[in-house]
């Protein structure tokens, strides 16, 4: 340790021009070799954390680096560890006991939540053990007095005499077996530090804990206000691509201020009956929730693929419950509208089908061989019920619910009204934007009674342009609006595809877009882009915020 702290002040340098600011993180982990060593990432399974580990540097150092390689991270949580290369040495006691007090005031006034880890033992080091028991005996009275936490690992580590033999690697550093009881610690304490830290503000595209410290898990989403309580539903995913299949079911949030969400555990299981529609290992995508005040349920719908089926099946799932959080009971699956036309059937969907047109094509831009209806996709389906994918609910003002979804390959919107009990489809239903694969649509009605929708193109995965729409009546003329996003990565709408659009309580003409950023090879790690929906000139739009809260003039303007 000695040869590395007398180490040239141009190494230091060199590693500050190395680091450079990445995009926001949740936890900086501050210190030295035995910080450096450890995997964090792997250990806490997340990617918002920095591990800044200097070999050999002292306290002296930190103070120095702290700005360039913790303040300038912009993190929520500093983890600080060192000392050991002081006492090793020959640091004077005082002089780190100021150090600490310098990174610890320094953090502070950068809004930064520190988190004092105690100086490590080594192995058998009795003159060693004596100055850091002084040190942290100081550390874990300045953490009281300055109202932080104070995080002693040795006692997780260490015995009577030091550092346990059978957690270190040389004396000094501790192995892989440590760094696990190390970890878990510092995810224990994560979670602490998220269950007292309220949230003020959005953070679109950045990791979003609940009020455990966990990861919000709720894909492909929906909201439900209820009796001053808001009710985040969305597919649980699980890691890598298995998670793109229904694992678990439909994860449940609530709160009262949209920023800070309390997880209310699963609202709706798959099943572990093979037989069953949502058998364990289905496509369950895009869960809404809606509550029907004749009734008093709470009713669910959702996209529903049969396991191992890929995505042929194009149903409708529908469960109720009577408590918002569930268990909601799965009811049954079905195709919308067998038997039914639409109200704006055209004549030429009435006469027979060709038999040359296939039962299923692929279900994207490019496979059909003709316009859907040159096919007649709409009269193919006629008997057995129209196809139903992405899909949204909306509820009027009068009451009356709508399911909106990609149907006929996806290649056309359907709009359809639900029967007063909210539990299967009344037979009247539209079919809109033939041909133009709307996909992701999401409706939502100003105060002045007009209906909008914002909706993706068909291209899978990949993020594209959004689309918008207007009309004075649900069931049209709609008139495309283009694409609502401004400004940089507006081609992409922001890397993101609507899920839903939130109607926020108590303001007026005030909504959320809400989008996630998929990813399928490990769809866990989707993220979530919330954004103010704005108007400008009619149009809705959306534009770019790195941080955004309601005290901001964000709301929508009439």
């Amino acid at each position: 340790m000695k040869s590395i702290f007398r180490s040239s002040i141009l190494v230091a340098i060199l590693l500050l021009v190395a680091f450079r600011s990445p995009a926001k993180v949740k936890v900086v982990m501050f210190g030295d070799s035995i910080t450096k060593m450890g995997n964090w990432n792997e250990l806490f399974k997340r990617d918002d954390v920095i591990n800044r580990g200097f070999p050999g540097f002292t306290t002296s150092h930190l103070v120095w680096l702290i700005h360039d390689n913790v303040v300038a991270f912009h993190p929520e949580i500093c983890f600080l560890q060192g000392g050991i290369n002081d006492i090793g040495v020959g640091i004077p006691l005082g002089r780190i006991k100021k150090n600490y007090t310098s990174l610890i005031d320094t953090l502070l006034a950068n809004k930064i939540t520190p988190v004092v880890q105690s100086t490590l033992y080594q192995v058998d080091n009795p003159q060693s053990k004596v100055m850091v028991d002084s040190l942290n005996h100081f550390l874990v009275t300045f953490c009281k007095i300055r109202q932080v936490h104070f995080l002693d690992i040795n006692s997780k580590l260490s015995a009577v005499e030091g550092l346990r033999p059978e957690y270190s690697k040389d004396g000094t550093h501790i192995n892989e077996e440590a760094y696990q009881i190390w970890g878990k610690e510092i995810n224990d304490c994560i979670k602490l530090i998220s269950q007292t830290k309220q949230l003020s503000s959005f953070l679109p595209g950045q990791i979003w804990d609940d009020t455990n410290g966990v990861p919000v898990n709720a894909h492909g989403g929906g909201v439900l206000f209820h009796e001053g309580n808001y009710y985040w539903y969305g597919e649980h995913k699980v890691e890598g691509a298995l998670g793109n299949t229904a694992q678990v079911g439909v994860h449940v949030y609530s709160s009262k201020d949209l920023y800070n969400w309390t997880d209310r555990g699963i609202a709706l299981k798959v099943s572990e009956d093979p037989k069953c529609d949502i058998a364990k290992g289905c496509v369950l995508e895009r869960p809404k929730v809606i509550y029907n005040h004749k009734t008093k349920k709470f009713v669910m719908w959702f996209h529903l693929e049969l396991k191992d089926q890929g995505y042929n099946a194009a149903r409708s799932g529908v469960a109720m419950s009577d408590y918002p959080t569930g268990p909601f009971t799965f009811i049954r699956s079905f195709r919308p509208n067998a038997g039914y036309w639409p109200v704006n059937v055209q004549k030429f969907h009435k006469l027979p089908v060709s038999d040359t047109i296939k039962s299923v094509y692929c279900g994207g831009k490019g496979c059909l061989p003709a316009h859907p209806d040159t096919l007649n996709i709409l009269g193919r389906d006629f008997k057995g019920g129209q196809m139903a994918r992405d899909m949204n609910l909306f509820v009027d003002d009068d009451g009356k619910a709508y399911q909106i979804y990609s149907s006929e390959e996806n290649s056309t919107l359907h709009i359809s009204q639900l029967t007063d009990d909210y539990l299967t489809y009344s037979g009247k239903y539209g079919r809109f934007f033939s041909n133009r694969y709307m996909e992701g649509a999401a409706m939502f009605k100003t105060i002045e009674g007009k209906y909008y929708l914002i909706a993706s193109d068909c291209t899978g995965w990949a993020p594209n342009a959004a689309r918008s729409a207007v009309a004075e009546s649900i069931w049209g003329p709609w008139k495309e609006l283009g694409n609502p996003s401004i400004g940089k990565d507006s081609l992409t709408t922001f890397h993101s595809q609507s899920t839903y659009i939130l109607s926020v309580s108590g303001k007026k003409n005030s909504f959320i877009y809400m989008g996630d950023r998929w990813e399928p090879n490990n769809a866990i790690d989707g993220r979530y882009v919330w954004l103010p929906l704005e108007f400008e000139g009619g149009r809705p739009t959306l534009k770019w915020y790195d941080e955004w809260d309601f005290k901001n003039p964000l709301q929508n303007k009439k």
